[in-house]
C-alpha cells in the first residue's frame, strides 16, 4: 500500500504541476477553443498545417470506441467512457508530449491509443504501478509509454516491457539518424557502477581477494568488460578478449600528473599499444585488471604445460607457488601429467580423490545392458571372506595418479562412480555423445584419457595455443589476461569438455559470454546481468559505450584529434560519427568559451587562436557570430541561398546585441524579401514545381531569419543564440545564469505559402515570356 500511495502522489503532483495553458495549435470539436475536459482534441501539425484528431476515451484491445464527433459532443452522453482523473489528464499530457517526436502523425496517434489502453487498466486496478508486466507485454509498443511513466516516477520501473524500441513509421529514419539511441544512458552507467561494487566487494584496491571472501568470475568478467569500455573507448567486442596479461601500468612525467595505460593491441592497429586509461576510473580498472592478472595465473600455466607436455615441474610452475595443503598430495620426483599438473594448479579441490582399477582382470566385458561385470570370484580364500568392490580398486588423490593407472569409460549413473572417467575429468554431464568423442575403450589408462582430452582441447581451438576473436589478430592463450577455465569457475557446461575444469575458453567464447550477459537475446533473459542485480531486463550494446566515452570526452573539451587517437582510429573524420552532443549542450558549452562581459570590447571578442589554445574548442569566428564546427577536420559544406551563408547551419551561433551581425542579417532579409516578392508577383503565370519548391523552402528560411533578428535585438546583450538541427527551436543561453531557454520556431506551412501565389492566367497554362522567343525559333508558334 505504501508503494501505491507513493506513485499515486507522484501522479497527482505531476498532473497539477503541468502547465494548464494549451498550445495554440490545439482545438476542440468544431474549431472551438480546446479545454482539458474535452474528449477530443484536434492538434495542428506546425510543419504541415494539417490537423490530426485525438480521442481521449477509455480503450481496450480489440474493442472499438465511439468515433464520430456527433456522438461525443456532449460529455454527459459518454460519461461512462471517459477516464477518471488524474488518468484523463495524464493521457492528454502524454498526447502533447509526443508531438515533438520525429515520427509520422499516425504513429503519434497510435502511441496515445496504446496509452489509453494502459490507463484504462490502471483505473481498473487502482494505479499504474499495479498493472502486471504480462499486461504491458500484451500491448505492442507499451514500452514507450512505460518509459514516459518511469521518467516521471509514476511506476517503480523494476521490469520494463519486452518490446522492440525501433519505430517503423516513415519518419523513423530521422530519429535513428540522430544516433541518440547509440548512446548509453546515464542511468545504465550508474547501474554498471553499482554492479561492479557488488561483484568486487571482496577484492582490495590492489586486486587481491580478501581472506575468506569470494567472487563470481562470470559476473566479474562481464562487468570488467563494461568497465574497460568506459575507461578506454575501444572496439570492445573484438579487443577486450585480446588484452594481454598485465597489471595496470603508470608513467610519472617530470612535469604533470601520472598517466595510466594498458598495453593493448587494437583490432585495426595503433601506432603503439600503450592505450590511455581514464584517470577517474583508474581505481576500478586497477582492481579488476590486477585481480585477473593474479587470479587466472593457474590457467596460463596450464596452457604452458599443454604447449609442451615434456616440461619439468620447475618449468611449468615457474613464477607460481603451489598451495601448501596440496604439497603432500604431489610427488615432484615423478614426471608431471595432465591431471597432476591440473591438481597442482588448483583445478581440483584439495581433497579430491578417484579410484583406479587394481588390474584389467577386475572387469569382464559382456553382452548385458551394462556391458561389463566384476571379474573376480565372490569369495577369496586368501582373505577368507567375500570380496567387495573396494578390494578391486585403490583410492588415491588426483595429484598422485600415474599414466598407467586404469579407469572405466562409463556413462549415465555408472559414470558418477569414483573409478569412472567422468570422475577423473570432474564433468557435470558425461553422456554417450561425449563418450564417443573421447573415443576410448571400456578400460582406459590415464595416459589414454590424457591424449583424448588434449585432442579435444585442440579441436575446440584449432589454432591452439593461438586464439582469435573476429579479426585475424590472435593471441597466445598463455599470454591472455582472460585465460579462463569455464568449468573451474562455474560458467556452466561448455561445448567440448562437458563442464570439466580441464577445458579452456577460446577468446571468441570469452567475447560471447560478456556480450550475452549484457545484451541477451529473447531466449537468454535468465542470464541478464542487470536483472540479476536488480536493474530489470535492461540491455547494453558494448559498442554504445564507445559512443558514450567519445561524447563525454568531447564535452570535457578534449580535442577531436586526441579523441581519435585515444579511440584507436586512423581517421579523425570517423570520430565525428561517435560524438552525439545535443544542440542544447553545444549552446551551453559555448558559454564557457566566450568572455562577453567586458563592455569596452566588441561583442565578438574571442579570437580563433584563443579558442583553440585555451579552450580546445572547435570554433571559428564568422561574419555573423561563431562557427562551432571543427573546420580543420570537416570543412564547411553548408550551402544555402542567402547572403549570410551560415544561416540554417546547426553549427552556427549568434550573440544577441551584436550590431554588426544584425546589420548583415537585416540587409540579407531585405534582399530576400525582394526576391520572394518578385516571384509571387511575377507576370508570368507558369510556375514550375521547382519554382514552387524554392518558394516554400526560401519563405521558411526568410521567416527563420526574421525571427532570429527579433531575438538578437530584443534579448539581453551577450546571450548566445543557436538553431536546432531540425529548425524547430532557438536555444538562447543566458551568460549570467547559464540557463538555456528553448524558444519554438513558427515557420509557415507549405500549404499556406502555395495559396499565396498570384496566378494571372485564366487557364493556368500560359507560356512564360522568357520562353516565347525560344519556341518561335523552333517554329512552334500557333
Amino acid at each position: 500500500m505504501k508503494d501505491l500511495n507513493k506513485y499515486s502522489i507522484n501522479l497527482n503532483v505531476f498532473v497539477k504541476s503541468y502547465p494548464k495553458q494549451l498550445p495554440v495549435n490545439v482545438e476542440g470539436i468544431d474549431s472551438n477553443t480546446a479545454s482539458w475536459e474535452d474528449p477530443v482534441w484536434y492538434i495542428k501539425d506546425i510543419q504541415t498545417g494539417v490537423q490530426h484528431r485525438y480521442i481521449f476515451l477509455k480503450a481496450a484491445k480489440g474493442i472499438n470506441r465511439v468515433a464520430k464527433d456527433s456522438a461525443i459532443r456532449k460529455p454527459a452522453d459518454i460519461e461512462s467512457e471517459i477516464l477518471c482523473q488524474p488518468y484523463g489528464y495524464l493521457l492528454k499530457i502524454y498526447a502533447l508530449e509526443v508531438q515533438p517526436s520525429s515520427i509520422v502523425n499516425n504513429s503519434k496517434q497510435l502511441r496515445v491509443t496504446k496509452a489509453a489502453q494502459i490507463l484504462t487498466k490502471a483505473e481498473e486496478l487502482g494505479g499504474i504501478n499495479n498493472i502486471p508486466l504480462v499486461f504491458w507485454n500484451c500491448i505492442d509498443g507499451s514500452n514507450i509509454f512505460w518509459d514516459f511513466c518511469e521518467k516521471h516516477k509514476l511506476l517503480s520501473g523494476a521490469q520494463r516491457p519486452i518490446h522492440a524500441d525501433r519505430e517503423r513509421g516513415a519518419d523513423a529514419t530521422f530519429t535513428r539518424s540522430q544516433k541518440h539511441l547509440k548512446m548509453t544512458s546515464e542511468s545504465m552507467i550508474y547501474a554498471l557502477g553499482d554492479i561492479f561494487t557488488k561483484v568486487f566487494y571482496d577484492v582490495d584496491k590492489d586486486g587481491n581477494l580478501n581472506s575468506g571472501g569470494g567472487i563470481n568470475i562470470p559476473d566479474a568478467l562481464t562487468i570488467t568488460a563494461a568497465l574497460l569500455g568506459l575507461a578506454s573507448p575501444n572496439r570492445l567486442n573484438g579487443e577486450i578478449p585480446l588484452l594481454p596479461n598485465q597489471q595496470l601500468k603508470v608513467i610519472q612525467p617530470k612535469n604533470g600528473n601520472e598517466v595510466y595505460y594498458l598495453d593493448w593491441p587494437g583490432s585495426k592497429g595503433y601506432q603503439d599499444n600503450q592505450n590511455h586509461i581514464l584517470k577517474a576510473l583508474v581505481p576500478q580498472v586497477k582492481k579488476a585488471i590486477n585481480f585477473f592478472y593474479k587470479y587466472l595465473a593457474p590457467e596460463r600455466h596450464f596452457i604452458r604445460y599443454l604447449k609442451n607436455m615434456n616440461q619439468t615441474w620447475k618449468s611449468i610452475m615457474n613464477g607460481l607457488e603451489v598451495e601448501k595443503e596440496r604439497m603432500e598430495n604431489l610427488d615432484f620426483h615423478l614426471p608431471p601429467n595432465l591431471f597432476t599438473v591440473a591438481y597442482a594448479l588448483g583445478f581440483y579441490p584439495v581433497t579430491y580423490e578417484i579410484e583406479i582399477l587394481n588390474s584389467r582382470d577386475e572387469i569382464c566385458p559382456n553382452n548385458s545392458a551394462k556391458g561389463w561385470s566384476w571379474g573376480l570370484p565372490r569369495y577369496c580364500s586368501k582373505r577368507k571372506r567375500r570380496l567387495k568392490r573396494a578390494d578391486m580398486v585403490t583410492r588415491k588423490s588426483i595429484g598422485r595418479v600415474h599414466p598407467d593407472d586404469l579407469v572405466l569409460n562409463l556413462t549415465g549413473q555408472s559414470g558418477k562412480t569414483l573409478y569412472s572417467i567422468q570422475k577423473l575429468l570432474m564433468c557435470d554431464i558425461f553422456n554417450k555423445s561425449f563418450s564417443e568423442r573421447l573415443n576410448l575403450p571400456l578400460i582406459a589408462t590415464i595416459k589414454d584419457v590424457q591424449k583424448s582430452v588434449v585432442r579435444i582441447i585442440k579441436e575446440t581451438i584449432p589454432t591452439f595455443p593461438l586464439s582469435h576473436t573476429d579479426t585475424e589478430i590472435g593471441l597466445d592463450l598463455e599470454s591472455a589476461l582472460f585465460c579462463i577455465s569455464p568449468g573451474k569457475h562455474n560458467f556452466g557446461s561448455s561445448k567440448g569438455m562437458a563442464g570439466s575444469p580441464l577445458s579452456i575458453f577460446s577468446l571468441s567464447k570469452v567475447k560471447t559470454h560478456f556480450v550475452t550477459r549484457l545484451n541477451p537475446g529473447k531466449k537468454q533473459q535468465n542470464c541478464n546481468l542487470f536483472y540479476k542485480y536488480g536493474f530489470g531486463n535492461q540491455k547494453l550494446r558494448l559498442h554504445s559505450l564507445r559512443h558514450f566515452a567519445n561524447t563525454q570526452a568531447e564535452k570535457g573539451g578534449i580535442p577531436i584529434n586526441v579523441i581519435a587517437t585515444w579511440s584507436g582510429r586512423k581517421s579523425i573524420n570517423q570520430t565525428l560519427e561517435y560524438i552525439h552532443t545535443s544542440d542544447k549542450e553545444k549552446a551551453d558549452r559555448l558559454v564557457a568559451t566566450l568572455d562577453l562581459n567586458d563592455a569596452k570590447k566588441d561583442i565578438r571578442v574571442i579570437t580563433t587562436e584563443e579558442l583553440r589554445t585555451k579552450h580546445f574548442l572547435p570554433a571559428s569566428l564568422t561574419e555573423t557570430g561563431v562557427c562551432a564546427q571543427e573546420l580543420a577536420v570537416t570543412p564547411c559544406n553548408h550551402i544555402n541561398d542567402f547572403l549570410s551563408g551560415c544561416l540554417g547551419c546547426e553549427s552556427a551561433c549568434y550573440v544577441s546585441g551584436d550590431e554588426s551581425a544584425i546589420n548583415v542579417l537585416e540587409h540579407d532579409l531585405r534582399f530576400q524579401v525582394v526576391r520572394l516578392n518578385r516571384l509571387r508577383h511575377s507576370k508570368e503565370s507558369f510556375f514550375s514545381q521547382a519554382n514552387k519548391n524554392w518558394l516554400v523552402k526560401h519563405s521558411q528560411g526568410v521567416s527563420l531569419l526574421e525571427q532570429l533578428i527579433v531575438i538578437l535585438k530584443e534579448h539581453k546583450r551577450g546571450q548566445l543564440v543557436s538553431i536546432s538541427s531540425d529548425r524547430r527551436y532557438f536555444f538562447i543561453t543566458d551568460l549570467d545564469t547559464k540557463h538555456v531557454e528553448e524558444k519554438r520556431l513558427a515557420l509557415p506551412a507549405e500549404k499556406e505559402l502555395l495559396k499565396g501565389l498570384e496566378v494571372y492566367s485564366e487557364d493556368g497554362k500560359a507560356i512564360p515570356d522568357s520562353m516565347k522567343s525560344l519556341i518561335t525559333k523552333f517554329g512552334l508558334e500557333n
